[in-house]
């Protein structure tokens, strides 16, 4: 009778353990997801505002050419072209540790509306695939 009662118990007490376990390991899921998303949030914000940078103060997307800028500790040269005039540009941050993609579209020749799409990522430029299933993006849009 002893030892059927204490099978019993230990039963009883293994199956909160295990669920009390399970909650905590989907927590600490949830938890590093939102860490991540934050991550692509913030690289995407720091992509917005090297575009902002460039066009408000600098204005070098104006016209079609080959403008040099630097943003993110990195200097490259934007290829701006089309109609519409677009220009498309990826930044590496945080010692490439993160990723974001950003497009601009102008136009300029109607007086219209800038355009700026910065995609953040929570891993490095050269690492973006499909096939990654750990891979977090955010997005800002801004018109103006």
């Amino acid at each position: 009778m002893t030892i059927l009662f204490t099978m019993l118990v230990s039963a009883a007490v293994l199956a909160i353990a295990i669920g009390v376990a399970n909650v905590a390991l989907q927590e600490t899921v949830l938890s590093a997801s939102a860490k991540e998303g934050n991550v692509a949030f913030f690289a995407a914000d720091t992509g917005a505002e090297c575009a902002f940078y460039w066009d408000i103060n600098k204005d070098v997307f104006k016209t079609a050419g080959t403008p040099s800028i630097s943003c993110g500790g990195t200097t490259q040269n934007v290829s701006v072209a089309g109609s519409p005039l677009q220009a498309v540009f990826n930044l590496d941050l945080n010692q490439g540790a993160n990723c974001a993609k950003i497009k601009i579209s102008k136009d300029v020749p109607n007086m219209g509306e800038t355009q700026i799409e910065s995609l953040g990522y929570n891993v490095p430029c050269g690492s973006i695939s499909n096939q990654n299933p750990r891979i977090v993006e955010r997005a800002i849009r801004a018109t103006y």
